[in-house]
């Protein structure tokens, strides 16, 4: 089981790793999708995308995020997502002592997807580890490619649906 604190007045509301990087997946879709439907008059920006398979329990995610890689004043080598979209479509709130700490949707993004892989990377003994995101980072290209397929399970409530993401850690 994995933990995750989405944090005193924060965006996110999940409690598990598989969760919180499904739920901000959702935020940035929405966050696109807001960007687009407000600038029609310019080319779309389709950064992510993101498919339910209700017969198959898998939630399937993709997307390339513009990064800038730089080196610390000690030399090492760090990753920052870049706010392609702009402050007005990502505002997003960390959630005061939660596990997070980027303020921007697409930086958010990019965090939970590395703590999702890190926690999956952690799993042992190592034949047991799930391979459920992957995150490749191109320096040469300034991007990071995000792939993953997570377990969900679906309810309906009054024709309501709610889908979850399976704590798999």
């Amino acid at each position: 089981m994995s933990t995750f604190t989405p944090g005193t007045g924060g965006t996110l509301e999940s409690t598990n790793l598989p969760s919180a990087f499904l739920e901000v997946s959702r935020v940035l879709v929405q966050a696109e999708n807001t960007r687009n439907a407000a600038n029609s008059g310019v080319a779309p920006i389709n950064n992510i995308t993101a498919s339910l398979s209700i017969d198959g329990g898998v939630a399937s995610i993709a997307a390339t995020i513009p990064i800038a890689p730089t080196l610390s004043t000690s030399g090492v080598p760090t990753i920052a997502a870049q706010n392609y979209l702009g402050s007005t479509y990502t505002t997003f709130a960390p959630g005061t002592g939660g596990t997070l700490k980027s303020t921007n949707t697409i930086a958010a993004f990019l965090e939970t997807a590395q703590l999702l892989a890190s926690a999956e990377k952690a799993v042992t003994p190592v034949e047991n580890q799930p391979n459920n995101i992957q995150i490749t980072y191109d320096l040469e290209a300034s991007q990071a490619t995000i792939s993953a397929n997570l377990p969900f399970s679906s309810t309906s409530v009054s024709g309501d649906i709610t889908i979850e993401a399976l704590d798999y850690l």
